[in-house]
């Protein structure tokens, strides 16, 4: 994760598609991470303590927290949320993926840039296809049999993929205020208009 996080950001600030502020948030994500690293043995390491000579076993539990509690063992549900480098603009939701989480269906996402995953209409697209060019693919979901629910859209919306496969930005619904939310976010370490020599 920490050579995925890194890949990503250096590339565009060399050819002078983002600003050298983007290699900042590697720092900020990891340490997120890194964060999360060490939460995951202070838990075993409290069970065991409380334990006292008993046998450790695992109460058979709900296989949804069951599930949740081996992602987070393999370090699978590190979150980003709280890094400059991740927003949402509109209502939060409890279902799917939230920004700074990785996207779930990020293995069939084509290219290494970021992508624009629209659920349902949106304004302002020719806009961002002109200001961001290159840097920003814009997929159709309902073309591409993305999940609205899965990708924490439910009643519709926009969802960044990040290079890495991390949501970076969520704009539930898509209106002009949440996409020019959108269009801030991406200004924020992204150069407009950049087009490759």
């Amino acid at each position: 994760m920490d050579a995925a996080d890194i890949a990503w950001k250096p590339a565009p600030v060399v050819r002078g598609a983002a600003k050298p502020s983007l290699l900042d948030g590697y720092a900020i994500e990891r340490g997120l991470a890194d964060r999360h690293v060490l939460e995951v043995p202070d838990e075993v390491h409290r069970l065991v303590a409380m334990c006292d000579g008993c046998v450790l076993s695992l109460p058979p539990g709900d296989p949804a927290e069951n599930l949740a509690g081996v992602r987070k063992r393999l370090m699978l549900d590190v979150s980003y949320a709280g890094s400059p480098l991740v927003g949402q603009a509109g209502g939060a939701t409890a279902e799917g993926s939230s920004p700074g989480e990785r996207f779930p269906a990020r293995h069939r996402l084509n290219g290494t840039g970021h992508q624009l995953i629209v659920f349902g209409a949106a304004p302002r697209l020719n806009h961002l296809r002109a200001q961001w060019g290159e840097l920003v693919s814009i997929v159709d979901a309902a073309s591409a049999g993305f999940d609205a629910i899965e990708a924490g859209v439910p009643n519709g919306g926009a969802v960044l993929v990040r290079p890495d496969g991390f949501i970076g930005f969520r704009a539930a619904p898509a209106d002009e205020t949440t996409m020019a939310a959108l269009d801030t976010h991406l200004a924020s370490y992204l150069m407009p208009e950049f087009r490759a020599n």
